[in-house]
């Protein structure tokens, strides 16, 4: 079984897109200390052992320091989204949508019984209530 431990994503206010996150799944949230700015969104229990999302400032990017990943500043900031990610959560549609309502953020039926969440106008999760 392969498990995703962590995913890392740019948002333009990570705190912002990490709490709306972490209201969403029923996660908690707090500063990425490895990056000023950063915010983690933990998905299921507040370790760093267990799944979680970090959002990245769209001012800084990994970069590869002797097989290390270091960050660097990003001098006109990352632009657009090549990352989503498909969570499954474990809340009625109704209520997945009306966390969304409550929290002024877009959302769509996709596909099946896919909810398309814009965390920002350029950064999707995709949440399958269950």
């Amino acid at each position: 079984m392969i498990r995703l431990n962590h995913l890392s994503t740019y948002a333009r206010d990570p705190e912002r897109a990490a709490a709306h996150l972490a209201a969403l799944v029923g996660g908690s949230t707090r500063p990425f200390g490895s990056l000023a700015g950063g915010w983690i969104c933990f998905l299921n229990a507040p370790s760093i052992d267990a799944e979680f999302i970090e959002f990245y400032p769209r001012a800084a990017t990994l970069v590869n320091v002797g097989g290390h990943p270091k960050f660097a500043d990003l001098a006109d900031g990352a632009r657009g989204s090549g990352t989503h990610v498909n969570l499954s959560v474990p809340r009625p549609r109704a209520e997945l949508e009306a966390i969304c309502a409550a929290r002024g953020l877009k959302c769509a039926t996709g596909r099946a019984n896919l909810l398309d969440v814009w965390l920002e106008e350029d950064l999707l999760v995709e949440l399958v209530p269950y």
